[in-house]
């Protein structure tokens, strides 16, 4: 057990009882954390923020696996994504006032995760 002053990272119980440990690809449970924790970054109106110089050292995630993380995150509706002061494009030039913000929706880890998947899969391959 932690000490009563250690500062522990909390996900939903769903991540677990509801099979999305199983389901999501390893950067996108680094993703997840990442929010969870926000260290290296603040909390700014409920959404995370961590710049991507934070994410990378303290995290390990790359702009590339970060990017398609957040799209996926946020297409399972695991996420809330806010886009700030950004191009048409989604580049943002090296100001932190341009940083994604990020929360956690957590209602929606209490779906299954394989049920939720599938529905989203089967979507996308209807279009």
């Amino acid at each position: 057990m932690p000490k009563p002053d250690t500062r522990v990272v909390v996900l939903p119980s769903g991540f677990i009882t509801n099979g999305w440990v199983h389901v999501l690809e390893d950067s996108e449970i680094a993703l997840l954390l990442m929010v969870a924790s926000h260290e290296g970054g603040w909390l700014e109106g409920g959404y995370a923020v961590v710049p991507a110089a934070v994410r990378l050292l303290n995290y390990g995630i790359h702009r590339d696996p970060y990017s398609t993380a957040r799209k996926t995150l946020e297409w399972f509706g695991l996420i809330d994504v806010e886009e700030v002061g950004r191009h048409d494009d989604g580049r943002a030039e090296d100001d932190e006032r341009m940083v994604h913000r990020i929360r956690l929706r957590v209602d929606q880890f209490e779906r299954p995760g394989l049920d939720l998947m599938q529905e989203a899969l089967s979507s996308q391959i209807s279009r």
